[in-house]
């Protein structure tokens, strides 16, 4: 209580700032987070007040000015542009110039703006300012009711402690963070309020920045180094999808017993889809499986992916147009840090020239949308193309992942008594939104069916989706069998055209003879660099799955350390 009344004002003004922002920008648990944040004010308020006065107005000034300066920054961003301060958004700043920052301020700064939630703070401060004007005697609380607030705030305190623990931990896991793909694994962590200030909002997106900045500039050195021989251009038409979060054990044509895949399944019968049997990826997280299939780097390989050179930039400098569609890593401010640590090595200026020849610009609600832009970007189309499209896939949330229109499955066609109703019905979502998938990748295939052209499917990683067990999303730190194999086994196929077929017939029997070789995604790359006919001094034929070379005893090792296929013999 003795802290409180020595710093009541102190208490009073960082909770009332801390609290609008819960209640306006904080997207998360805000019950939560109002009782973490009485919590975190309090232990504040006690530390000032046991420091000597002199020390204590200093810190409760700085606590001040970045209290007020950082929640009107971030509820004005928020307002403008609807969403919080993040690390794209401050790398924004750092780029901008004087005379662009002046014709910012002056197109958002407007009246609106003022008279917008930022003008609470405003009154906040006015009043804060106003306090101090007036001469306010020592108040003394009644002995009685010093009794009772007494036996309240204990108590109090206590629930608001244990009630912030798991979220304090996830504060600490992700300042303490590595590397940009340590960061993206603690931020996927199920957690109730998250960084629900602007301060920790500001630190997480500093670090962020500074930490993805080192390896930035490592990729921008090596890759002006980059050197490649002669292309034989074995696949003139090469097109890879990227997909999102797709559990193979929810596809058809992997043997699930509701229809999620019929098109896929006709391309099959057709005896031009080779669907892959023993595909899983090396981490469950997209950065860091982006990382892995878009370098010649993979696992075991000596020094860190940054240093080897991007596939991509590969195909571009042998005389490849390079098309990248994304539904994802559009270059956009409002990048969280899943999708920021995942596209700086492809939004960065320099290495975004080196990689690309083309590529679209805006996201869609659905992913039948990049049909639009592939369409639009077709006329830049020369005799040599690979063109990448990265999907929003099966991410959760699972009902957005489709039009409610073109839901086919409900929670009747479950028997699934062990889970909720809730739980059921977002189960039902996933493989709907499965369903959509396929249809979108038909689209995809339907686009080559007249030329000399293969397509290769390879989501990013799996998904938890209550397969023997209740859970969903994904699990960070996986551990037993269920998990892992929910996490990590994808499918993967390669669809060839009728007029591929005729004219690489030996090609189409390896790759018929590849379909059941254990293979992890780290390694697209060498397959990609072989189908492509690239001669480059990071080619290794022991790790692409249609050379004579392959090596089918190589350890999958996922997740920097687990040994999937140990893991996986386990009952």
């Amino acid at each position: 209580m003795k802290p409180l009344l020595k710093n009541s004002r102190f208490f009073i003004v960082m909770f009332c700032i801390g609290l609008l922002s819960v209640m306006v920008v904080h997207r998360g648990m805000r019950h939560i987070s109002v009782f973490e944040l009485f919590f975190e004010t309090y232990l504040l308020t006690a530390l000032v007040s046991c420091f000597p006065r002199w020390l204590s107005n200093i810190t409760k000034g700085v606590c001040y000015v970045l209290a007020y300066v950082l929640g009107i920054v971030d509820m004005f961003v928020f307002y403008r542009l609807d969403f919080p301060l993040g690390p794209a958004f401050l790398r924004l700043c750092l780029q901008t110039n004087k005379q662009e920052a002046s014709e910012a301020i002056q197109s958002y700064v407007t009246w609106d703006s003022i008279m917008s939630p930022v003008l609470l703070f405003l009154v906040i401060l006015a009043l804060h300012l106003l306090s101090y004007r007036i001469n306010i005697k020592e108040f003394r609380i009644p002995h009685k009711l010093n009794n009772v607030i007494l036996l309240c705030l204990a108590p109090l305190l206590l629930f608001s402690g244990v009630l912030s623990l798991k979220n304090e931990w996830f504060i600490v896991r992700n300042m303490l963070a590595y590397d940009g793909d340590d960061m993206e694994r603690q931020a996927q962590l199920p957690y109730d309020g998250g960084f629900y200030l602007p301060i920790y909002r500001f630190l997480y997106a500093s670090k962020a920045m500074n930490i993805d900045e080192l390896k930035i500039r490592r990729l921008i050195d090596n890759s002006s180094r980059v050197k490649v021989g002669r292309c034989a251009y074995t696949v003139p038409n090469i097109v890879l999808i990227v997909g999102e979060s797709y559990n193979r054990h929810h596809s058809s044509l992997y043997g699930y017993p509701l229809k999620t895949t019929p098109l896929q399944e006709e391309l099959a019968k057709k005896d031009e889809l080779i669907a892959f049997t023993n595909v899983i990826s090396p981490a469950n997280n997209t950065s860091q499986s982006f990382h892995l299939a878009f370098s010649l780097y993979a696992t075991g390989c000596e020094g860190q992916w940054e240093s080897y050179p991007l596939l991509l930039q590969l195909f571009k400098q042998s005389g490849y147009n390079v098309t990248f569609i994304t539904n994802q890593y559009v270059n956009d401010i409002k990048a969280v840090i899943w999708d920021y640590n995942g596209s700086r090595f492809m939004n960065t200026p320099e290495l975004s020239e080196r990689q690309f020849s083309h590529r679209n610009t805006k996201k869609h609600p659905y992913d039948m949308g990049l049909l639009e832009d592939y369409d639009s970007l077709k006329r830049f189309e020369t005799d040599h193309n690979l063109t990448v499209f990265h999907t929003y896939g099966l991410h959760f949330m699972y009902d957005v992942r489709y039009p409610k229109d073109q839901r086919r499955f409900y929670p009747r066609h479950y028997k699934r008594p062990d889970l909720s109703e809730f739980d059921v019905d977002n189960l039902s979502h996933y493989d709907n939104a499965v369903l959509y998938n396929d249809k979108v990748l038909a689209e995809i295939v339907k686009r080559f069916a007249d030329r000399d052209a293969v397509v290769i499917f390879m989501p990013d990683h799996g998904e938890m989706v209550y397969d023997n067990c209740d859970q969903y999303a994904r699990n960070l730190n996986p551990k037993t069998r269920n998990e892992i194999t929910q996490q990590f086994d994808i499918p993967f196929w390669i669809w060839c055209s009728p007029m591929f077929k005729e004219q690489h017939e030996e090609l189409f029997e390896k790759i018929k003879k590849a379909r059941n070789l254990p293979f992890m995604t780290d390694n697209i790359d060498q397959l990609l660099v072989f189908l492509g006919g690239i001669s480059t001094e990071y080619y290794r034929p022991e790790d692409n799955p249609l050379s004579e070379k392959y090596d089918k005893k190589r350890k999958r090792i996922i997740m920097d350390g687990i040994d999937y296929d140990k893991i996986i013999k386990q009952p």
